[in-house]
This record gives structure tokens, sequence and C-alpha cells, in this order.
């Protein structure tokens, strides 16, 4: 029996393998670990090369726990990233957006299934919930490495957080409903009892959670507690009560994310801050579940099903369906004023259909009726969004390239022109090659070292993300195709996640020419708008009078000093705190 340990090891190897190879290549992950899974089952790798027997179908028994374990936590995150706040007032497009997309293709593929091809209603309408939307960990995934606006970024963020939450919650309603003896009325009363329960419970739940976070303190593992909690409530609404589980653990999601508007009608000045959640621990797990379940989908499948004409057919039926159903919602919105110009293409091809649809059809085998339909289409639909969603993205970023981006020529006092633009993806070679220049040169700056390309890869991932988020702003200056410059301006965390400090490294050549004023002008008119600081400070060494000159002319002013702070050869200097506290009539104050 413990063998399967060797083949649950081996599937944890894969889904570094598949990471690794995403990166690289580009080539979709899910695409990647579906085919491992099956060159290892179907394809024979383990019953010719394995030298004991494994008995693959054992994995059938776990399935349903596992996928009830991601569900949990695909759902729990979503509900803690929605912020009623927001919807309210600054993202209404994006809720009618994401909501009109979600009705269209649930209802166009329920339409090609029970129309077209004949399928029972429930099945038809089970198969259009799970295929419904993408999820917020496909998108999470794959758009921090593609060129965009933030803009097109927050409604795609925002279609996954809704997506991963309404899926769930209409997938699983039919799942429990749709095949119950039941006359038309109870159609209509049991979802809504269920529903009732499941959002009573739910409400008392995060309360409860919400009430023990903040009396106890509880900030080393507070997201894994609050994890545990979630697994016993989703026992009692699931199993016990009968409810539908995953709502009761988005409102808990929902009453956790949105504790700063509860603390505020309570009038508590504390805050919540479940911050400190085991990023990398979280980011591993989530792989290993990835991988799991595209494995499992390979693994499992029947060949004979995979390449059965009628099969593909739906499949390829039910894909033209998600294309139409986005196409349609994004005509409507440009047809009313929404448009987002050629990132409507972005949104277009912005399909993926991964990790939400495989754990709710595994989810499904949970239930007496189990899975009304082959597994093998949901495979074939997740490889062909896959593929779309990686050539539409090739092409968007190939057609528009940098169209969408932050870009403006800056004369200096010398004549020379530069590029100043938002920071890519494919900058950071370049970024390192000026950076590393700066630390042979010996110039004033945080960097004392070389970095290689492996801290280049971590630097450029990061800033990504942070950009991404809205918590960092990261421009580049090119002259000849070589980087010259660099201004960023980055949100702090916690407690100071109100203050954003900035930081301006220039290249020796281009230094006394206007350059370093124009940025540090530029970036906090932008830090700003943008990044709504309380404060703006940064830090200088205490013997680089030059900065320090161009800080105070500027509006900053010196409001503290770390002596002998920063090692620079065999000496230490002084550690210069600077904040932004203009004069009237120059470029703006900071709100207080």
């Amino acid at each position: 029996m413990f063998e399967i340990l060797f083949l649950i090891g081996l599937i944890a190897l894969l889904g570094f393998l598949g990471r690794w190879a995403y990166e690289r290549t580009r080539i979709p992950e899910a695409i990647i670990l579906i085919a491992l899974g099956f060159a290892l089952g179907p394809l024979g790798f383990l019953s010719n090369f394995v030298i004991f027997d494994i008995n693959i179908s054992s994995f059938r028994n776990i399935a349903p726990i596992v996928s009830a374990v991601a569900i949990i936590s695909l759902v729990f995150d979503a509900g803690l990233r929605l912020k009623l706040e927001d919807i309210f007032r600054t993202v209404r497009f994006s809720t009618i957006y994401a909501l009109a997309n979600l009705a269209a293709c649930i209802a166009i593929l329920t339409g090609i299934l029970h129309l077209g091809f004949g399928w029972p209603l429930f099945s038809s309408l089970l198969l259009g919930a799970i295929l419904g939307g993408p999820s917020l960990d496909a998108l999470y995934s794959i758009l921090p490495y593609v060129k965009a606006s933030n803009n097109a970024r927050n409604i795609l963020y925002f279609e996954g957080t809704l997506s991963t939450l309404l899926v769930c919650i209409i997938a699983i309603t039919t799942m429990r409903y749709s095949f119950a003896d039941l006359a038309f009325m109870e159609y209509l009363q049991q979802p809504i009892r269920s529903y009732s329960v499941s959002l009573i419970l739910g409400f008392i739940g995060g309360i409860c959670i919400l009430w023990a976070l903040y009396r106890f303190k509880i900030k080393k593992f507070g997201y894994l507690l609050t994890l545990s909690a979630l697994f016993v409530l989703y026992y009692i609404d699931f199993e016990l009560l009968r409810g539908i589980g995953v709502l009761s653990i988005a409102m808990i999601g929902l009453v956790i994310g949105n504790s700063a508007g509860i603390f505020r009608f309570l009038r508590i000045s504390d805050k919540l801050d479940l911050q400190e959640r085991p990023k990398g621990f979280e980011d591993e797990i989530s792989l290993i579940i990835n991988t799991f379940f595209f494995v499992y989908l390979g693994l499992m499948v029947s060949p004979q099903n995979l390449w059965n004409t009628g099969n593909l057919g739906i499949a390829i039926a039910l894909m033209a369906g998600i294309m139409a159903a986005r196409f349609a919602i994004i005509s409507i919105a440009k047809w009313t004023g929404h448009t987002q110009h050629n990132e409507n293409t972005l949104l277009l091809v912005m399909v993926p259909r991964d990790l939400l649809s495989v754990t709710l059809a595994m989810f499904a085998l949970s239930f007496p009726i189990g899975l009304p339909f082959p597994i093998e289409i949901i495979l074939a639909v997740i490889v062909i969004s896959a593929a779309v969603t990686a050539l539409g993205i090739v092409y968007y970023e190939r057609k528009f390239h940098s169209t969408f981006l932050f870009s403006k020529e800056l004369a200096l006092k010398d004549g020379r022109k530069v590029l100043l633009h938002t920071v890519t993806r494919d900058d950071f070679p370049k970024l390192r090659q000026f950076l590393n220049e700066l630390v042979k040169e010996g110039a004033l700056i945080a960097f004392d070292q070389y970095v290689n390309p492996i801290e280049e890869k971590d630097m450029g991932r990061e800033s990504l993300e942070k950009i991404n988020s809205g918590n960092a702003i990261l421009w580049v200056c090119e002259y000849q195709n070589k980087v010259i410059a660099r201004a960023v301006a980055s949100r702090m965390e916690r407690r100071e996640k109100d203050n954003v400090s900035l930081s301006l490294y220039v290249a020796k050549d281009f230094r006394g020419v206007g350059l370093g004023t124009m940025l540090l002008r530029m970036l906090i008119a932008e830090s700003q708008k943008t990044l709504n600081p309380h404060n703006l400070y940064l830090e200088v060494f205490s013997n680089n009078d030059n900065a320090i000159r161009i800080y105070k002319k500027e509006g900053f002013v010196k409001i503290g000093v770390l002596p002998s702070w920063n090692k620079y050869g065999n000496r230490y200097l002084d550690e210069i705190y600077m904040v932004y506290r203009p004069r009237k009539g120059k470029t703006g104050t900071v709100k207080k």
C-alpha cells in the first residue's frame, strides 16, 4: 500500500518540473502536466518502467477530498479579496462585466449541450457551470507576466474573483439538487433554504473567527488556524446542515476581507492584519494541488474517449461558445462606451479553464450520481482554452507592443533624448546590467554586489507582482536600447502601508543634465495620483551631496539620521531619511 507514496512524490516532482518548463517556454502548465500524466498512465510509463504494481485507480477515492480542500481554499481566497466598498464605489463596470460574462457563458454552453447535442438539461447546466468562468488562481498565475494596463488587469482579476465564487456556488447547487427527486416548487425552495443556512452560518462563523483573531491578537499561523476552522465549518454546513458549503466559506472570507469596514462600524480603531500568510508554503501547496489534478486527469483519461470524435466535437463546440460569449459581452461594453481599446483583445483571449473546472469535476464524484459525462470533454476544453489563451497573449503582445504602457520621451539639457517607460519583463536583463555597472562604479546605492541571473529573475517576479497589484511604480529610462536610469515608488507593508518610498538611480554619463530632477518630479506626481500616500520619503547616503541638494530643492526635508549605518568600502556612512514637505506653490502636498 505504501507504493502510493512513490506516486505522490513523483507527482510532486512533476509539478516542479512543469513550473520550470512553463517559466522558460511559456507553454501552459496545464498542458505540460496533463501530458506528463498521460505518459505515466495511458502511454504505459508506470506499467513498463516501474518494478512494482501501482493501483492508479486508488486516486479516485481521494480525489473528492483533495478537490474539497482545493475548493475551500479557492473560494475563501476569492471572498477575502472581494471588497464590498469597491463593488459599490469604484468597480461597478467590472462587476457588471464579470456577471454578464458568467451568465452569457453558462447560458450559451447549456444551450449548446441541451439543444445542440440533446443532453439532459441538468447535465448540460452542470457542465456549463463547471466551465462557466476562469478562476482567480489561473489569472494570478498568468497576468503578472503579461504586458497590460492596471485597468485591464483589475477587470480580469475582479472577473476571476467573482467567477471563482459564483461558478462554485452554481455548480455545487446543481450537483446537489439537479438529480434529486423533488417537485417543481421544491426545486425552488430547497436551494433558498440551503443558501439561507449557509449565509447565516458563514456570517456567524466569520464574525467568530474575526473576534478570535482580534481578541487574542493571533498573528503567527493565523491564516492556517483560519483554514482549520474553515474545514470544520464546511463539514457542518455541507454534511450536517445540508447546505451548499462553499457559500458559507465565501461569506467567512467576505467578513474577514472587509474587517476594516466592520471595525469602522464598531468604532474600533485597531486593524486586523492577515498579511502574515505563509506565502512560500501557500504557493508550494497550491503548486502540489494543481499538479495533482492535472496529472490525475492525464492518468485517468481513457485514450478511446479522448480521441472519440464526438467528445472532441463537443469540446470544440464548447470552446467556441466560451469565445462567443466573451465576444458578445465585450461588443456590448464597447457599444455602451466602456471600451478598453487595444486591450479588448486581451480580455477576449483570457479564457483559461483549469484548476477550478478540474476540482469541481472531481468533487462531483462525491455525489451519488457522480459525473454524468466523460471527464475527457473537460480535459479537452482545458487544453484548448490554455492553448487559445497562450497564443492569444502572444498575438496581443506582438501586435500592440507598448501601446498601452506609460511611455514618454525626455529631452536633456545637453540635447540628448531618452525614452522613459514602464518596466516590462523584457527589461530586467538590461536593468541587471545597469545595476551591475553602478556597482562596478562604486556608486552610492543600496547594491554593493553584482546581481546574478537568479537574483534578476526573483527581482523581476517580485517587482511585476507588486506593480500589477497596484503597490509600486517602476520606470526605466533608455538611451540607444540601454537602461541609463531607474525610478521606483513602492508602498510599504503592514502598518507602514500608507507610506511610499522613492528611489532613483542614474548612470554616470547622464548625471548633471537634468534627468534626475525630471524623474523625481514625475515620480512624485505619479505616486500621489496612483498610490495615494500619507507620506512620501526616501533614503540617501550622507555624503551624496548632489542628490541631497536636488531632494531639498524639490521639497524634501531631513527628518532623521541613522549614524554609521551603511558600510561603504572601509568606512561607515550615515543614512539620512527625508520626507516630502513641499513649500506652497510646489508640485503639491501629500494628504495628511
